[in-house]
């Protein structure tokens, strides 16, 4: 039986415990860093492990910036169909001022898996509006990690929740209160909207739940 809900902090071997993951078996594969890197090695090893343990069938990431993760999902479960999302430079779209140095100019958005051939759906679009996701299937795993405001956070989980299916593991990055980001704040909103439970694993910026009734949806 789960606890009340709220968003409790547990270790990474409780988390693959609740996501029935086993703690051993094969590494994530790594690839080749750009010179910016947004996710700590740790946090890519988890992502890409339960990628390539839940092969989900569609995959969605909310924020390409160079394409890392993306390809990083793609490379560890080559079958999944993966999707991301973002905004650049050239859309005029404001972006909070904290937060324009990782506004990108078109060419550079999702360079990492272009330039390595990698078979990746690419939506230049506002994750926060509706009529972005038109036509898309439902996921199967869905990382947000694009705008950190908590306006921008609840409008992407909303349009996440509409969008993935019974049993979809969603993944937020960047779980902390720090003027850079303010994704721990949009997520107690979130609990109070939805009445869901929320992991947070320790160690890490990394915070889940699950598409399924044990996780109150």
């Amino acid at each position: 039986m789960l606890p009340d809900k709220k968003i409790l902090d547990i270790t990474l071997n409780a988390a693959f415990t609740l996501l029935g993951i086993p703690r051993l078996g094969r590494k994530p594969k790594m690839y080749r860093r750009a010179k910016l890197m947004y996710n700590t090695s740790r946090e890519r090893k988890i992502l890409y492990r339960i990628a390539a343990v839940k092969r989900p069938e569609y995959i969605l990431e909310i924020g390409t910036c160079y394409g890392h993760t993306a390809y990083g999902f793609k490379i560890n479960s080559p079958a999944s169909k993966v999707y991301t999302i973002d905004i650049h430079k050239e859309m005029g779209i404001e972006v909070p001022e904290n937060q324009a140095d990782q506004l990108l100019p078109r060419e550079n958005v999702g360079k990492i898996f272009r330039e390595n051939g990698a078979k990746i759906f690419q939506i230049f679009g506002d994750s926060r509006e509706k009529s972005t996701y038109r036509g898309l299937p439902d996921f199967d795993l869905a990382f947000i990690d694009g705008n950190h405001s908590a306006a921008s956070i609840i409008a992407d989980t909303k349009n996440v929740f509409v969008k993935t299916r019974k049993n979809a593991i969603i993944i937020w990055h960047d779980y902390r209160n720090d003027g850079l980001a303010e994704t721990i704040s949009a997520l107690h909103e979130i609990i109070k909207t939805y009445d869901i439970h929320i992991f947070h694993i320790e160690g890490t910026m990394l915070a889940f739940t699950v598409k399924n009734s044990v996780y109150g949806f």
